[in-house]
């Protein structure tokens, strides 16, 4: 048999709740038309902030390693597609995602960085191979990823939970 609460929104005063001392079914959303309560601690907007950056930083470094476990594409060492020396294009981004990882961009890294993106525009559609676009736009969205946890880190907060600035 369930208990009802007397107050649908105070799980922690449910009789049934306190008698097996975790939610009943009531207040775990199985009454019909009735929505469990949100009972996990709300985060503020600077932890949320934070903890985004932090799964950006993991999904950066997950991308990296999955990039470095992939071969490169045969015949595109020296090849250059739009003036741009692919090898060095595969290098660069690796060397400034791997510096965004650890520390925030200096200046000259990060219009580096930028410029690198906006390089793909041009790069991507011109490759023909398929193995080759699929390793280059993986390269791609690890310099876009970059360069959004540059953009973040701006936004991190500091002790007071106010936006930090870069000191580029």
């Amino acid at each position: 048999m369930e208990i009802q609460p007397y107050d649908t929104s105070d799980w922690e005063s449910c009789l049934a709740c306190a008698e097996f001392r975790q939610p009943c079914r009531y207040h775990d959303g199985f009454a019909t038309g009735y929505e469990a309560p949100d009972r996990r601690r709300r985060r503020s907007a600077p932890e949320r902030i934070t903890r985004m950056f932090e799964e950006k930083l993991n999904a950066l470094s997950q991308m990296m390693a999955e990039h470095m476990a992939a071969p490169f594409p045969p015949g595109f060492r020296g090849l250059d597609i739009e003036g741009q020396d692919m090898v060095l294009l595969d290098a660069d981004v690796y060397g400034l995602a791997s510096v965004a990882l650890k520390r925030p961009l200096d200046e000259q890294r990060r219009a580096g960085l930028l410029r690198l993106t906006a390089v793909f525009e041009r790069v991507l559609p011109a490759i023909d191979d398929e193995y080759a676009a699929k390793y280059y736009t993986h390269v791609r969205d690890m310099a876009v990823l970059a360069a959004e946890i540059e953009t973040s880190r701006d936004m991190q907060p500091d002790q007071t939970g106010e936006p930090m600035r870069s000191q580029h």
